[in-house]
């Protein structure tokens, strides 16, 4: 048996607002169906986000997330930073040699 991929299912207050968020940031939509049980797929290279309608979704109570495993954590974050300007973009935090290893927020500022 090959080991296959994990691709996280997060929540979304308004799929159309994601979509255009992500599309800004170099994403492309892969599938997408608005409504009361929406559904929205995303692709960058390898990185892949789904996301489902969860209208009442509290961004401050939702502990969900996900990891982009990436091979240049800072190119990555200056590109989106560049690309997404109107967002501020935290830094991930860094190991004592320097490595990133937690995750960049979007601030909801």
């Amino acid at each position: 048996m090959t080991d296959g991929v994990s691709i996280p299912i997060l929540p979304a207050r308004d799929l159309v607002a994601t979509r255009a968020f992500y599309e800004r940031m170099g994403f492309e939509t892969g599938y997408f169906a608005p409504g009361d049980r929406g559904y929205l797929i995303l692709a960058r290279g390898g990185l892949r986000m789904h996301f489902f309608q969860h209208a009442e979704l509290d961004p401050f109570a939702n502990f969900a997330g996900c990891y982009w495993r990436v091979e240049d954590a800072d190119a990555l974050h200056a590109e989106l930073a560049r690309l997404c300007p109107a967002r501020a973009l935290d830094p991930a935090p860094r190991t004592a040699d320097g490595q990133a290893v937690g995750p960049a927020r979007v601030r909801a500022d």
